[in-house]
């Protein structure tokens, strides 16, 4: 797999370099900012696009630079090594001598399985002894670069690992660039919807033809294997189509020598030199494979042109060939580096998601480079491979020029791009609580605070775990918006710092890249145990006893739960219950609404009152709530006025 790439003065390219490249890379920009000049760079090395007159940067002096660099950091994997091993062909006869020496060091006087790992590892080191003599046994990558002339001149050479210097090696050109076209990675570049035209016309590069060309090898992989002797005997029907082109190929070298032997006498009736005309015939199959693709109606026997089909409909048939090559890849198959250009043009926004899982599991086993201008194409891309691609002036006079950087936060994709979810949501304010119960409270309390024109643009949104709210605050990190947002807890008795600070703890065990302090200050906290316990109060009874009665089954509450209070209390580290007596009742009941209440003592609160209960939140008037919720009517004002 590719992990380096270095462009200088391509396009509005001054000097990008992308180090340490995983298997995803997302670049994120605005249109023209440079996303796809770093594509067609890439292109251009894998061979896929010519350099064009236009490719040479304009710089401020008016003019075209002379020279355009491309590097490529390359990965001397298992796979490449493994195409090392296996190459053997007529067209550069000068690498396949040179790698039949090194095979002919590794296998020494016995015979072994070239495929083994002991074997690849000992063509490895004779490889890279034999390219360098100064390099480490342990190298992992070779680093390649392009340098094009306006003349159109183009020299392939090997470089260090920073992309700076050339080494200084023995190797002719010849073998270094047979190197290269060899371990290059299979790649397919899927283009965005605006380049399908090419599917219409068959053309040889149409993604159609890319992903093909992938999916051929794998088609009859598990069809049994037949020796060289054997192939002549066997029934093309049994054979597999890597064998057949194989097979083909071989005829028609046969068929050719009777054809060059006369090309020869007759060329040497002309020519007195004693030298031969050689054919070398490709054996690229494969690549040699036109697929026009149509549309048609079943049962009809029209069909209809790719270009005119919707350009939804397009889009799907590439997520459908993506998923299709998903499907027939298996655990040992070799990795593909695959090329996406704005892969989600014209997919609503649940296909859009289905295409961000088929990228996702296309990362899992492949290299992923990606130009996107929508935050869900690269979702699930870790923030280490996003990039930033923007056009800047270095000075006030200069050209602007491509620059690149690696993104700190998710938050600044949405935030380069431009989305705002408060549109989506149609709310400037949006309240995370608890539970079902705690959404329905808090609705009916900002309606009656707050008014109708101000509650209409709140929400409330229910969080059931600390893991949920941990992905409700992510989710806020990662979308632009202008809406204001806080997350109302239950003290459960505990002071403000303290009870934060554990809410920020276990949220951030669950995603720690959550920033501690931004986190804490949208954190709203109840003055009492919980939001029921604001209720507690005589006045709010739905059944009709006197306040004596009331006060005096408090107190039997207080007496007879005064151990599992105080246990709470003393964890809490808040004053314990002493006398519960009449004259201390109403203290000692207001200190356990704050302090001394949970889940289990407040059922067992509720049976000891008897009746009907007391009325909730959202039973409360205007009145009663600014009385009774007045510090946490007052802390919602203050943050989100």
């Amino acid at each position: 797999m590719i992990n380096k790439l270095v462009i200088k003065n391509f396009r509005s390219i001054k000097n990008v370099r992308l180090s340490n490249i995983k298997k995803q890379l997302g670049l994120i920009g605005e249109n023209s900012s440079g996303k796809s000049s770093i594509l067609c760079a890439l292109l251009v090395c894998l061979g896929e696009r010519d350099i064009q007159s236009s490719d040479f940067r304009f710089n401020k002096y008016g003019k075209n630079e002379e020279k355009i660099f491309i590097g490529l950091g390359i990965e001397l994997d298992y796979f490449s090594l493994q195409r090392l091993i296996n190459y053997n062909s007529d067209e550069n006869l000068i690498l396949n001598s040179w790698l039949e020496e090194i095979k002919l060091d590794c296998k020494g006087k016995r015979q072994r399985d070239t495929t083994s790992k002991s074997y690849t590892r000992d063509f490895k080191k004779s490889f890279l002894s034999k390219l360098d003599s100064n390099a480490s046994y342990n190298l992992q990558n070779l680093y390649f670069g392009f340098t094009i002339n306006s003349d159109g001149q183009k020299l392939l050479r090997l470089y260090e690992s920073n992309l700076n210097q050339e080494k200084q090696i023995t190797s002719s050109n010849d073998v270094i660039k047979g190197i290269f076209d060899i371990i290059l990675p299979p790649y397919a570049y899927l283009r965005d919807e605006r380049g399908f035209e090419k599917e219409s016309k068959g053309e040889s590069d149409s993604t159609t033809n890319e992903l093909f060309s992938l999916l051929l090898p794998l088609i009859n992989k598990k069809s049994e294997k037949v020796s060289e002797d054997k192939l002549d005997n066997t029934p093309i029907s049994k054979l597999s189509i890597p064998q057949i082109n194989n097979y083909l190929l071989k005829r028609i070298q046969e068929e050719a020598k009777d054809l060059t032997e006369s090309l020869n006498t007759n060329f040497k009736k002309y020519y007195n030199e004693e030298i031969e005309v050689k054919w070398i015939f490709s054996n690229e199959l494969f690549k040699n494979l036109n697929i026009k693709t149509d549309f048609c109606i079943e049962g009809v026997q029209n069909s209809i042109d790719f270009q005119s089909i919707g350009s939804g409909t397009r889009s799907l048939y590439k997520m459908a060939l993506l998923r299709t090559l998903l499907e027939r890849q298996s655990e040992d198959d070799e990795p593909v580096l695959f090329l996406l250009e704005e892969p989600e043009l014209y997919l609503y926004p649940k296909l859009e998601q289905q295409m961000e899982n088929f990228i996702y599991d296309l990362s899992s086993k492949n290299q992923v480079i990606v130009t996107t201008h929508s935050p869900v194409s690269i979702k699930s891309f870790s923030i280490d491979s996003l990039y930033k691609v923007e056009r800047k002036k270095e000075t006030s006079n200069a050209v602007p020029v491509t620059k690149v950087s690696k993104l700190e936060s998710k938050s600044q994709v949405t935030e380069l791009l431009g989305y705002d979810i408060t549109y989506l949501l149609g709310k400037d304010y949006i309240i995370f609580v608890e539970g079902p119960d705690d959404k329905r409270a808090y609705e009916c309390l900002i309606n009656k605070i707050f008014g109708e024109e101000k509650s209409s643009k709140f929400i409330a949104m229910t969080t059931v775990s600390k893991l949920s709210a941990a992905v409700s605050f992510d989710f806020l990190d990662q979308i632009r918006s202008r809406a204001k947002s806080i997350y109302i807890i239950d003290s459960d008795g505990m002071e403000s710092e303290e009870r934060k600070n554990s809410v920020v703890k276990e949220l951030t065990m669950q995603d720690k890249t959550i920033n501690k302090e931004e986190l804490s200050s949208k954190i709203l906290l109840t003055e009492y145990c919980m939001l029921e316990c604001y209720t507690f109060e005589y006045r709010y009874l739905k059944q009709g006893i006197n306040e004596d009665e009331y006060w005096n089954s408090v107190n039997e509450f207080l007496k007879n739960k005064k151990d599992d209070i105080n246990i709470l209390l003393k964890k809490r580290k808040k004053t314990e219950l002493l006398d519960c007596d009449m004259f201390n009742v109403r203290d000692n009941f207001e200190s356990v609404r704050k302090y001394g209440f949970n889940k289990k003592l407040v059922r067992a609160f509720r049976s000891a009152i008897g009746g009907q209960g007391f009325r909730s939140i959202s039973d409360l008037n205007e009145d009663e709530l600014s009385t009774s919720c007045k510090e946490l009517i007052d802390k919602l004002k203050r943050y989100f006025d």
